[in-house]
């Protein structure tokens, strides 16, 4: 069952909710591309949290910029699925050796006019090394 809505990241923002060992915010630029360099940083990105304790990454919200509010969502920053599709991004999270039974992407739709959206991604934590 999807829990993931527009306004649960709605409001983790509006609460500040903080970044921690089990909970990432990232740009929509991060996806944006699809060089190999940003391949490569999902793939350490999902497997560093199944190697730790597991947890949820958010592509598709912004950080601030200052030092001092670095770690807290600023706003919405979706992405355009026809730029970055879900199966694009599974295609490069299924690519992590050994795979990582479990994780799940939710898209989330911001706006359908737009036709944008923001990517949640749930890594359970593994009890196996897994390698980007």
């Amino acid at each position: 069952m999807n829990c993931w809505s527009k306004e649960r990241i709605e409001r983790m923002i509006a609460e500040g909710l903080e970044e921690s060992l089990t909970l990432d915010y990232k740009r929509a630029d991060s996806l944006a591309g699809k060089d190999d360099k940003k391949k490569i940083e999902i793939t350490k990105d999902v497997s560093s949290f199944a190697n730790s304790a597991g947890g949820i990454i958010i592509y598709g919200v912004a950080e601030y910029k200052e030092e001092v509010r670095r770690h807290l969502p600023e706003r919405l920053d979706p992405i355009k699925r026809t730029d970055v599709s879900k199966e694009w991004l599974d295609q490069i999270i299924q690519s992590i050796q050994p795979r990582i039974d479990g994780l799940t992407i939710h898209p989330v739709t911001i706006s359908v006019a737009d036709n944008t959206v923001c990517y949640v991604v749930e890594v359970p934590q593994s009890h196996t090394a897994h390698m980007a």
